[in-house]
């Protein structure tokens, strides 16, 4: 299965990505983890300053994903889970609907801390992209996990400071 997780190194984003490996523990399928990095170059600069900045941005990006990346295999035991970095340059919104096709994308798992988030996984939902959707706060974390069943969506909330589960 190939899971696409983008990130921008926040806390947030730390603690949506260490979610999911403790999610996918104790899985028994083969999982491919595409961790995804996006960066946007400004335009307005002069070409030669366009190209440096790009540069830059781009190993900046590579960086610090390789640094995600080490860092979630340290943490996850999971045998069977490959973690890859993706960087690219352009909007999340273009880059995820390029690479979902690109990878075979099976999943996309988004933080909901912001509207851009929130925005992408309504996208995704009404192109019939199967999304996790997990807001994720600094004071605890709430899993908004959506499913297909043949009697249409079903919504599980999991408040992880309290242990509930409920079941719509």
């Amino acid at each position: 299965m190939n899971i696409l997780i983008p990130t921008d190194f926040t806390t947030q984003a730390r603690s949506l990505l260490r979610y999911v490996l403790d999610l996918s523990q104790n899985t028994q399928e083969h999982l491919n983890f595409f961790l995804l990095n996006t960066y946007l170059v400004q335009m307005n600069t002069e070409p030669n300053q366009l190209l440096q900045n790009n540069d830059e941005l781009k190993q900046k990006s590579k960086l610090m994903l390789e640094e995600e990346v080490e860092w979630a295999r340290h943490y996850s035991k999971n045998t069977k889970l490959n973690i890859m970095p993706v960087s690219h340059m352009g909007s999340i919104n273009n880059v995820i609907l390029n690479l979902l096709s690109k990878k075979a994308i099976n999943l996309v798992i988004l933080g909901d801390e912001d509207h851009v988030h929130r925005d992408i996984a309504l996208f995704l939902q009404s192109q019939n992209y199967p999304v996790l959707s997990i807001p994720v706060t600094k004071k605890n974390l709430i899993y908004d996990i959506y499913k297909e069943s043949s009697s249409g969506r079903v919504l599980f909330l999991i408040n992880e400071t309290e242990g509930a589960l409920l079941n719509e």
